[in-house]
């Protein structure tokens, strides 16, 4: 039997977004990039910072960086995609690089928002779920915001998409030198597919992947030996990508169950 709640209820937050989980190290890497997005990305504003740097659950060596930029609109799309070029380059020469994987950059455009494109809809979603603003005017992204029937559905999308992207080989170069970085991924992937059905019977949102897993006991009791699974395998993640994916499937199975939704992507 599927849990659909109505479509106009709020999602309700677990957790606290600070800057103080950033460490100093990482706090230095940050003004760098900052001064990289001051001097390279036109139309800047604002920068945030999403993800485990903020949540406080980053990994030393296996965490990545996620910086998502703001501005008024994308007029030189080279522009940017050079930008991103020098990003990398800049993160390898880091002396500080071996404590992260690498730096995913992305950009919303406002111009583009206010016309109701989804992509940077999706984009203010996360960062107002997930980002701390770090340079600039913070961005107020309220009326972007999905339900929680709408924002466990994409949540679980996203996950099949990045399964799919591996799969079909496009890995980036962090993932492709350690397979374990790839599997880690994965992990995390098929965590926030089980964090969709947690929100759809009625649990608050949680970005981290233990606070996931603790909300699995209570939410979906049925299901905590395949959080537990999937927990591991971020905590302790092996070379073995295939195994990996098997818990991705199955996590997804039971959300179109819960949703009394099919996919014909998996096959269910």
């Amino acid at each position: 039997m599927a849990h659909t709640l109505s479509a106009h209820k709020p999602i309700v937050r677990g957790y606290q977004l600070s800057a103080d989980f950033i460490s100093d190290t990482n706090k230095q890497l940050l003004e760098i990039i900052t001064d990289h997005y001051v001097s390279h990305v036109p139309n800047l504003v604002a920068l945030y910072v999403a993800g485990s740097l903020v949540y406080g659950g980053w990994k030393e060596g296996m965490s990545d960086v996620d910086i998502v930029a703001v501005v008024t609109k994308k007029d030189n799309q080279p522009a940017t995609e050079n930008s991103k070029a020098r990003l990398d380059k800049l993160a390898e020469s880091a002396d500080f690089a071996s404590s992260f994987t690498y730096i995913d950059s992305s950009c919303i455009d406002l111009q583009s928002l206010r016309a109701g494109t989804q992509l940077d809809a999706d984009k203010a979603a996360i960062v107002s779920y997930a980002g701390v603003c770090i340079y600039g005017t913070e961005q107020n992204f309220d009326e972007h915001l999905p339900a929680v029937d709408t924002f466990a559905h994409e949540r679980a999308q996203r996950a099949i998409r990045l399964l799919n992207k591996y799969e079909s080989g496009n890995i980036i170069p962090a993932f492709q030198k350690d397979s374990r970085l790839l599997s880690r991924s994965t992990a995390k992937a098929a965590m926030r597919i089980l964090s969709s059905v947690t929100l759809l019977r009625g649990a608050p949102l949680q970005l981290d992947p233990r606070l996931v897993a603790r909300d699995v006991t209570q939410y979906a009791p049925e299901l905590s030996q395949l959080a537990q699974a999937i927990l591991s395998s971020i905590d302790q993640p092996s070379h073995d990508f295939l195994e990996v994916t098997a818990l991705v499937r199955t996590a997804y199975e039971t959300y179109c169950r819960e949703t009394d939704r099919t996919d014909s992507t998996l096959g269910v």
